[in-house]
């Protein structure tokens, strides 16, 4: 239980500062070709998250 609220709080981190360097990015990045960028990095970002957490927890049952 103790390690489901650490991951929890540290997922909560990650995507308050995820949002503040988001912002910041579509803001330097006035085209929308950078805009695309950002949202293809963020996608496979987190689909590598996914699958890694995915893993984590499969293997652990």
């Amino acid at each position: 239980m103790l390690l489901l609220l650490w991951r929890l709080c540290l997922y909560g981190l990650t995507v308050w500062g995820w949002y503040g360097l988001h912002q910041r990015v579509r803001a330097r990045e006035g085209s929308s070709r950078g805009v695309i960028r950002l949202y293809l990095l963020e996608g496979l970002a987190l689909s590598t998250l996914a699958v890694a957490e995915w893993r984590l927890w499969a293997h652990a049952v």
